[in-house]
């Protein structure tokens, strides 16, 4: 009986996997979604069940930071490098992995992407707080050494492979069918949703936990209000940096130290809340190179701005 049933179950089985091979190849970042927030969310869950989340069972989780490192590498590089294996092949994993040490880029973007959110939301804490923060930040060098210290670290650590899912895989396979000004629209949402359970977890999001009559705001906060702006200025610099994921690294890593506590909250007057200051600032910026670049945000068709490259 088995011996006659074996090939009918083989025959099966592999029709199974040609058809889910065959679907992933049609819906490359459909696919990439649900993987990545399959694998992401299942790794969110050990914090959000524990006595830091909503205390369904009594353990104390490791630091959200370790939850972070893995969702990021686990979650999101490694779902995109996963789909790409099964559209593309080797070659376009070799495309994607190459996009971390594309750095011939000109020099000018490296201080775009490590000092731009700073120096944009540097103004906008000016305008608020005068021009006396500026004063602050010139008497005070070490804090721009400790600035740089923590966008390496973080980019090295986190965000180059979260953004190997969001843009290097994401972003590059919508923009050529949607313009990036849509491309970065669609990925918005997803990037910032992928957080969502932490929204529930002491020091996920915030010091603390997020207050109940403020999580619906936070939803917002995150879905849109944050992400667009963020993806808007990402797509950008990505454009113009030729492809290169180094560079949307370390812009990713200095929005981290330009809201955290590095630089900005020692600048001005104590328990002043910057949330305004500084993400009004960068969307400030994102509206305005949707003006200069009529919505294309420098996107060229060019092979470094493709999921595959020729000749790979």
């Amino acid at each position: 009986m088995s011996t006659v049933q074996q090939p009918a179950v083989s025959e099966a089985s592999s029709a199974s996997r040609s058809g889910l091979k065959q679907w992933v190849t049609r819906h490359p970042v459909m696919a990439y979604l649900v993987l990545a927030y399959a694998v992401s969310w299942s790794i969110f869950l050990i914090p959000l069940l524990s006595k830091e989340g909503i205390g369904l069972f009594a353990f104390d989780a490791p630091p959200v930071e370790i939850f972070i490192l893995l969702v990021s590498v686990v979650g999101l590089a490694g779902s995109a490098f996963g789909v790409t294996a099964m559209v593309d092949g080797r070659s376009g994993v070799r495309t994607l992995a190459g996009r971390y040490l594309r750095w011939r880029v000109g020099l000018q973007w490296y201080p775009m992407a490590v000092f731009g959110l700073l120096g944009v939301a540097l103004v906008g804490t000016s305008v608020v707080y005068g021009f006396s923060t500026l004063g602050a930040l010139v008497r005070q060098p070490g804090l721009v050494v400790s600035y740089l210290l923590q966008v390496v670290l973080i980019a090295a650590l986190v965000n180059l492979w979260e953004e190997t899912g969001w843009t290097g895989f994401m972003f590059t396979r919508l923009q050529p069918r949607v313009g990036a000004l849509w491309a970065a629209l669609l990925v918005a949402p997803c990037f910032g949703g992928i957080h969502l359970p932490l929204l529930f977890v002491a020091d996920g999001l915030t010091n603390g936990r997020v207050p109940h009559q403020e999580i619906s705001l936070f939803i917002v906060y995150l879905l849109v209000l944050f992400s667009v702006p963020v993806r808007i200025v990402a797509a950008w610099l990505y454009n113009n940096a030729k492809g290169s994921l180094l560079l949307v690294g370390l812009f990713h890593a200095s929005l981290g130290a330009t809201a955290g506590a590095v630089v900005l909250p020692l600048l001005v007057p104590k328990g002043a809340d910057l949330t305004f200051e500084v993400y009004g600032s960068i969307a400030a910026l994102a509206l305005l190179l949707i003006i200069v670049t009529g919505g294309k945000l420098s996107y060229k068709r060019t092979p470094d701005l493709q999921p595959v490259r020729d000749g790979n």
